[in-house]
């Protein structure tokens, strides 16, 4: 027994030796008394982390004593900015996604509390997740897109205002409440750009739950935006290919009726200006009617500003004459060149031609056609695509 005692001193002497050395800690495993839970449908799922502060109060501060709900409040509160819970990742999970649970704690804790953490971090599998359905936000049978003036006659209705380049576009739901996407807000994204939509641009439609709904806990979107090419939409003549023979026809009555308004065809005591700018002559009277030229000018706005501080619309047709007259206070004669134009002329959706706020006005009379390409067309160029087009009248 003697012999024993003395091997054993030793043995004892180096354990208290080393429980000093150490202060005396404990291995603790403070990942079981953290939980996670997965929430939503599977594909949109979160994970959270649910903490036993009872099990982490008894564990950490009172020896096996069981808590009550003010134990467990100071558990937490001493738990604060000290050990930390982590899952991840935390968003977008599906079923059979793994996740990682981590906990940490700083050095000042655990010296405090005498413990050392035996595991930091393990693995979770999430699983139980419903399944949610697919739906499309924007399937055909409840789309309808109608411009101004037609019938919105859809369940998801896209609305397109005004006339381009100054479109304004709307969607609306008439969605049943029965039907899952009436849990959906549509919108226009991003907003029309200053001035409006012009044609060929495309506008973004964009679905998302609404903030009060569950529809992520049952629903997935097969997409979430759909974007619509406006094309066959009301616009501002643009293209010397849309004068057709069918609008010449529409507009000659408006063209004749200006011109004939003009008195003597605006010649009496009319100065006839060159391409400098110089008035090398002055009409009396004219002497001949007019004899149209055959080549109109197309001017279309480049981005619906105002020229020079006088507004021009947003495209001008200009059909030049020419046009005999007699020299003023002087013997003579000569020919000189003038123009009858209008203002906004305007394309239907459906290819047919609105006059409805076209107006008229006649230009200055000029010695030659280049002077009054010069004066009354080419000089519009930083503001407007020019283009020419033929008229036969």
């Amino acid at each position: 027994m003697k012999k024993t005692l003395k091997h054993l001193l030793p043995a004892l002497f180096l354990a208290a030796v080393m429980a000093l050395l150490t202060g005396c800690t404990k291995s603790v495993d403070l990942l079981q008394y953290a939980d996670v839970t997965f929430d939503g449908a599977s594909g949109n799922a979160t994970a959270t982390v649910t903490l036993d502060y009872n099990g982490l109060g008894k564990a950490l501060f009172s020896k096996g004593k069981d808590q009550d709900i003010w134990d467990e409040a100071q558990t937490e509160l001493s738990l604060m900015g000290h050990v930390n819970y982590t899952v991840t990742p935390q968003t977008g999970l599906s079923n059979g996604d793994t996740v990682t649970l981590t906990v940490s704690a700083d050095d000042t804790f655990l010296k405090n509390h005498e413990i050392t953490l035996s595991e930091t971090s393990k693995t979770l599998t999430v699983s139980g997740l419903k399944e949610p359905e697919t739906i499309d936000p924007f399937e055909d049978s409840l789309l309808n897109i109608a411009v101004e003036g037609e019938t919105a006659s859809g369940k998801l209705n896209i609305l397109v205002r005004g006339c381009a380049p100054h479109l304004g576009v709307t969607v609306s739901s008439d969605l049943p409440a029965d039907d899952p996407r009436s849990a959906l807000t549509y919108s226009v994204a991003p907003e029309s750009p200053e001035g409006g939509y012009a044609q060929g641009d495309v506008v973004t439609i964009t679905a998302t739950p609404k903030f009060s709904s569950d529809f992520t806990n049952n629903y997935i979107l097969s997409r979430d935006s759909l974007e619509v090419s406006l094309e066959n939409v009301p616009h501002y003549l643009n293209s010397a290919d849309e004068v057709t023979p069918d609008l010449l026809a529409q507009l000659k009555p408006l063209v004749e009726n200006e011109l004939n308004s003009s008195v003597d065809y605006g010649m009496t005591y009319t100065s006839i200006w060159a391409a400098d700018g110089s008035s090398p002559v002055s009409s009396e009277s004219s002497a001949s009617g007019p004899r149209w030229t055959g080549t109109a000018s197309l001017l279309v706005d480049k981005d619906s500003d105002i020229y020079n501080g006088s507004y021009y619309g947003d495209n001008m047709l200009v059909f030049p004459y020419e046009i005999a007259y007699n020299v003023f206070s002087g013997e003579g004669s000569g020919t000189a060149v003038g123009g009858i134009y209008l203002l906004n002329v305007k394309v239907n959706a459906d290819g047919s031609y609105d006059l409805s706020e076209v107006s008229t006005g006649t230009t200055s009379y000029y010695t030659d056609m280049d002077a009054f390409l010069a004066k009354e067309v080419n000089n519009r160029s930083e503001w407007y695509d020019i283009a020419t087009a033929p008229f036969n009248w």
